[in-house]
């Protein structure tokens, strides 16, 4: 019995394009996407395996969840085909296109197919016209980041809000969404932590109040409005120091906008470049004013004596935003008690019986990393120890020497079929064999040569995941040399070696735990 061919979609609008009715539907283009692929493989007799849809997300971004969601089922070979609409559909990166589409895919023995333009990777000769499509993605990309950047900076420069989201204690008017309205609610609440701050009371109990009297924070707020939010914090839905901060700074709540304090790096990443105050943009008196200059002023002369409580200063330690607390997983702060670093968590002094909190001085917390870092070593010492038995025994490299011997036998087969085409083309043209003969053995020699294509493939594919487990355990051999006998610990170091470190407990039950990377 023939085994029936799975195909899988992928489909993707970015969310400038998008079409929608109501944010929680699929944007029309979508459905018509998926029509079309579902279309050809009625047409071809496929079976759907899945359909990957990736609404809201450009061509260039490299974290699409269901992209990569694909990606690892193709690794997997769930799949036989992948089917798009377009070539740029699945992806604008040109990078990416070449390593996948003309690498990764035939060695793990993908099939894609794009409907409109046609880019096939079964035809070897569709390579180049997939490459300048490639190209011509990557272009557009360029070409329209520019472009908006250019009608942003103008905007910007013209006083327009061209934000997302309208900063807390405005909205966006419903007549220009460039122009700030007060929305009265929420600047009530601004006024209110203008008139603590300036009656005497600090951060720290300004947001004790504030929470205690159960006033929604800006995230949450907007939530409740139906604004969606993207941010993800450990403490969501409280107020924190930083937000207090932020309203106590900004000039928007004097009606003027401050825009463009920092850029992307480049159009593929989220990599930002933080600017100079001088590069800002700057517009006076594009809005109407939550607070009056005198009140804001005020705030400012008392912000430049007071000290920020439990400010995220990390520059001078090594664990600069890794480490969490273990009870509610906010980032731990950095302060100074008595000359002594301490990392502690903000929660517990946000609201009263929200956490325990965690307090630890960086100098005892440096030294459990160390001592935990040496004892992981070793661990990875009794792992490279099995390794080197089966070093011992050959093993790996036997394998991988006879898949590198397989390969090469494979590879003269396939010169000798092309020498064989050669000669019988030769005799053809010479009448020594008639055209029927001709195409008989063509025939048979074009699919001996595809039978040894798709064994050089599988081959490939075991030889790379052979090489891969020998880098796992060279990465440890190397961890092992470098950092068994760790006396002082940096920061880069500590970020090689770990995601991140909660700490909990108390001095005499510390609770330290390490989610390593290797």
């Amino acid at each position: 019995m023939i085994e029936q061919i799975k195909a899988a979609l992928y489909v993707r609008l970015s969310q400038e394009d998008r079409n929608k009715l109501h944010p929680e539907d699929n944007s029309e283009s979508i459905n018509n996407q998926i029509m079309l692929l579902k279309s050809r493989c009625e047409k071809e007799g496929w079976i759907i395996y899945d359909i990957y849809n990736d609404d809201d997300f450009s061509g260039s971004d490299r974290q699409r969840p269901e992209f990569n969601r694909m990606i690892e089922d193709a690794r997997l070979h769930k799949f036989d085909v992948l089917l798009c609409k377009t070539q740029s559909r699945f992806c604008r990166d040109l990078e990416l296109v070449e390593h996948y589409l003309n690498y990764m895919f035939p060695v793990w023995n993908i099939r894609f197919l794009s409907i409109i333009d046609n880019a096939d990777t079964s035809n070897r000769q569709n390579r180049k016209a997939r490459q300048i499509n490639g190209l011509i993605d990557q272009w557009y990309l360029e070409d329209i980041s520019e472009n908006v950047k250019a009608v942003l900076s103008a905007k910007r420069k013209k006083g327009e809000w061209v934000g997302s989201q309208a900063p807390y204690g405005y909205a966006k008017s419903p007549e220009d969404k460039h122009k700030l309205i007060i929305d009265e609610p929420a600047a009530k609440i601004v006024r209110y932590i203008y008139r603590l701050y300036i009656n005497g009371l600090g951060y720290a109990s300004i947001v004790r109040r504030l929470n205690d009297e159960q006033i929604p924070p800006p995230a949450k707020y907007k939530n409740l409005k139906e604004v969606s939010s993207h941010k993800k914090t450990a403490t969501r839905g409280l107020w924190c120091y930083y937000t207090i901060q932020k309203i106590l700074s900004s000039q928007v709540y004097i009606g003027n906008t401050v825009q463009g304090k920092s850029e992307k790096l480049s159009y593929k990443g989220e990599e930002r470049r933080y600017k100079p105050q001088s590069e800002w943009d700057i517009v006076e008196n594009t809005h109407d004013a939550i607070v009056s200059y005198d009140t804001w002023h005020k705030a400012q002369i008392i912000r430049s004596t007071r000290s920020t409580p439990y400010k995220q200063d990390m520059k001078n330690t090594v664990f600069s935003r890794m480490c969490k607390c273990v009870y509610c997983g906010a980032t731990l702060n950095k302060h100074t008690y008595h000359n002594s670093p301490m990392l502690e968590c903000p929660t517990k002094h946000i609201k009263t019986g929200i956490c325990p909190g965690c307090v630890i001085t960086v100098k005892r917390l440096e030294e459990i990393v160390i001592d935990e870092i040496k004892d992981h070593c070793q661990r990875l010492m009794d792992v490279s120890a099995v390794k080197s038995k089966i070093d011992s025994n050959v093993e790996i490299n036997n394998r991988r020497q006879e898949i590198l011997k397989s390969i090469e036998s494979a590879i003269k087969k396939q010169k000798l079929l092309k020498n064989r085409l050669t000669s019988l083309y030769m005799d053809k043209a010479d009448g020594i064999i008639s055209i029927n003969d001709y195409y008989q053995f063509k025939n048979a020699i074009d699919a001996d040569s595809v039978e040894i294509d798709t064994t050089i493939k599988l081959l490939e594919s075991k030889l790379l995941s052979i090489d891969d487990e020998m880098k796992v355990f060279e990465n440890n051999q190397t961890i092992v040399n470098q950092y068994s006998n760790i006396e002082k610990l940096t920061h880069n170091e500590l970020m090689f070696l770990v995601d991140y470190i909660e700490v909990g407990g108390t001095r005499d039950n510390r609770i330290v735990r390490i989610h390593w990377k290797f």
